[in-house]
């Protein structure tokens, strides 16, 4: 197979069957993100760069047969670094918020829909969603599943521009244990994300 109607192919022609040329195709969708494809039995080739992933909803589909390899002199990485954005200025809960709880308190300016950060002094943290706002109280759409008290100085941030959406499904990932590379996924501020039918070894 060398290409799939409507999809970005890397088949060596387009876009190189190594990690730049995935980059490429990467960096080539909209922010709106598309579907990439690396055809079956190909093998694309790694340097000692991660692969920046920075859209929402990309999925990256790895036919039968085909394999992520890492050189036998790469250096320790990850294949893909899935990140973009970063977290407001924290502010303190104004109650404790308990295990159970759907709500909290804190002057954290937000609004339906957005991600918010839950964090105590204990390193515990959650994330959670925004359903609704009335002054200070802010409805979550799911249970925090931590006690964040006020006694373990319990903050909270906004996400600000997380990933919203993406999917790695199927292929072969090969690392290197010569060298300690590592053969996974880096992933921070992604809001829903998929990893299905992968498999790795070194």
């Amino acid at each position: 197979m060398t290409s799939e109607p409507g999809l970005t192919c890397i088949d060596g022609t387009n876009y190189a069957q190594t990690r730049a040329g995935l980059q490429a195709a990467l960096n080539a969708l909209p922010m709106s993100g598309g579907t990439i494809v690396i055809p079956s039995n190909a093998i694309i080739t790694w340097d000692s760069t991660s692969i920046q992933w920075n859209k929402d909803h990309v999925h990256l589909i790895i036919r039968a047969g085909a394999t992520l390899k890492l050189p036998a002199d790469a250096s320790a990485i990850s294949l893909f670094n899935i990140t973009r954005g970063g977290l407001s200025a924290n502010l303190p809960l104004l109650v404790d918020a308990h295990e159970g709880d759907v709500s909290i308190r804190s002057g954290l300016a937000v609004s339906a829909g957005d991600y918010l950060w839950l964090q105590n002094i204990r390193a515990e943290g959650q994330m959670a969603q925004v359903q609704s706002v009335s002054g200070d109280v802010i409805i979550l759409t799911s249970a925090v599943f931590h006690d964040f008290l006020l006694s373990d100085a319990a903050i909270v941030f906004k996400l600000t521009d997380p990933i919203r959406g993406g999917r790695l499904s199927g292929g072969f990932l090969e690392g290197n244990s010569n060298t300690g590379a590592s053969y996974g996924i880096a992933m921070s501020f992604v809001t829903d994300f998929t990893v299905e039918e992968c498999y790795a070894a070194n």
